[in-house]
């Protein structure tokens, strides 16, 4: 039975482990009895099976993963995972913060808003039964290697082979959901989320941010409500928290220096939604992700 109700949820903080890039690679061991309490997180989550079974339960879904299977979970959707069928089992998993890693607003509206920040889709399957999808697996597989085999210049030659896989998850799922967001309404989402890129540092209001898509402030609600599950001023603050999240583990400024920065005016409030969002404060996330990052 798929997972209707999970109270106390937990949103999870994901931990880079790799240079530079919002990316953190982990195998890790499944045991029998002991699964993953039910948790959630900004990032998206691609896995595959390496040994065992692997049992992924979402509030919809309840799906048994075979060697080989890939799965990806979209943003924010809840989930959990447990040993199958045998007493053990081993998990390659790939998370990464899209925002972060695909700095192109046109892309990101037109092709991963729709793939991996749809409330409603919980996330995808890629059975090693099927030879349809033997191009992606492979690229997993490659992307898994990095784990332990870094060749010079690997950083780059990761990024590559994640933006491909991407590409091709995109390419086998939206043929499926062509009914999506209206030409207008992506080139009004994209001037609106343009803008914020551009000016998140300054003080912005709705009526700006609405006045950038030429539209009413109850229309650009309801284009950030429907196509991207967040209000305005929900994006604004997400976006601005990407930004200072990465600014904390690339760069030495004081966590004040990062948040004026940012464009927020007080420093408490950033680190209370920075909490919120990330389950730690500011300062905390630096040494954790510093700490975590391996050298080149």
């Amino acid at each position: 039975m798929a997972i209707l109700e999970m109270p106390g949820t937990e949103q999870e903080q994901i931990h880079y482990n790799i240079p530079h890039l919002p990316v953190r690679l982990e195998t890790r061991e499944l045991s029998a009895g002991r699964p993953d309490a039910p948790h959630r997180h900004e990032d998206l989550e691609i896995l595959q099976v390496q040994k065992g079974s692997v049992r992924l339960e979402t509030r919809k879904q309840n799906v048994l993963l075979q060697p080989g299977d890939v799965f990806v979970i979209c943003t924010q959707q809840v989930h959990t995972l447990s040993c199958g069928t045998a007493k053990s089992a081993r998990i390659f998993s790939l998370h990464t913060n899209l925002l972060s890693l695909i700095d192109n607003h046109a892309v990101n509206i037109s092709l991963l808003y729709p793939v991996f920040f749809d409330a409603a889709v919980e996330g995808c399957l890629f059975p090693a039964s099927s030879a349809e999808f033997d191009e992606l697996r492979s690229l997993f597989t490659r992307l898994s290697e990095f784990e332990t085999d870094r060749p010079l210049a690997w950083p780059l030659e990761l990024s590559g082979l994640l933006q491909l896989l991407l590409a091709g998850i995109c390419r086998s799922v939206l043929p499926a959901r062509q009914n999506g967001i209206p030409g207008d309404e992506v080139q009004i989402l994209e001037s609106m989320v343009s803008y914020i890129s551009r000016f998140y540092a300054e003080k912005i209001r709705l009526t700006d941010i609405a006045a950038a898509g030429k539209v009413g402030r109850s229309k650009c609600c309801q284009i950030f409500k429907s196509y991207l599950n967040l209000s305005p001023i929900d994006f604004l603050n997400s976006y601005r928290l990407s930004v200072s999240r990465d600014l904390l583990i690339t760069t030495p400024f004081k966590v004040s220096v990062i948040a004026a920065s940012c464009g927020f005016s007080h420093q408490s409030y950033y680190t209370r939604i920075f909490r919120e969002k990330y389950g730690c404060t500011p300062n905390a996330y630096r040494v954790q992700n510093t700490e975590e990052s391996p050298n080149f």
